[in-house]
C-alpha cells in the first residue's frame, strides 16, 4: 500500500489545456487534503466589481475606507455564497478556523473579517 502524500499548504498551478474552464489558469492553495477529501482556495481570480468594503457593508460590519482598495477573490466553483478569510494562524476562532500548512489558517465567520480589517 502506498503512503498518502498530503498536499496541504501547497499551491496547485493548473497546466495549460486542463480542459475544465473552472480551473483555467488557476492557482489553488490546498487547505485540507486527506485520502477521503480535499479543499482549496483559488488565489488568482478577483471577483469582478467587488471589494472588501462592499462585502463588509453587505454584512452590516463596519468598513474602513481603506477596505475599498482590497480585492475579494472568487475562491472556487463550489459554495459561491460562502466566504472565507485566509490569514495567519496567530488569530483563530474556536470551532471556526482551520489551521494548515506553515502558519496559515482560514476562517468563515464575520468575526474573522472584523478582526482582519
Amino acid at each position: 500500500m502506498d503512503d498518502f502524500l498530503s498536499l496541504e499548504g501547497r499551491l496547485l498551478v493548473a497546466m495549460p489545456g486542463i480542459g475544465d474552464p473552472r480551473f483555467e489558469h488557476a492557482v489553488i492553495l490546498v487547505c485540507a487534503h486527506r485520502p477521503d477529501h480535499a479543499m482549496g482556495l483559488r488565489l488568482d481570480r478577483p471577483a469582478p466589481g467587488v471589494d472588501l468594503k462592499a462585502v463588509l457593508t453587505k454584512l452590516e460590519t463596519p468598513a474602513p475606507d481603506s477596505a475599498s482598495d482590497r480585492a475579494v477573490l472568487v475562491g472556487g466553483p463550489v459554495e459561491r455564497e460562502r466566504g472565507f478569510v485566509l490569514h495567519t494562524d496567530d488569530w483563530l476562532a474556536e470551532d471556526a478556523s482551520l489551521s494548515f500548512g506553515h502558519g496559515l489558517a482560514m476562517t468563515g465567520t464575520r468575526e474573522a473579517l472584523a478582526a482582519m480589517v
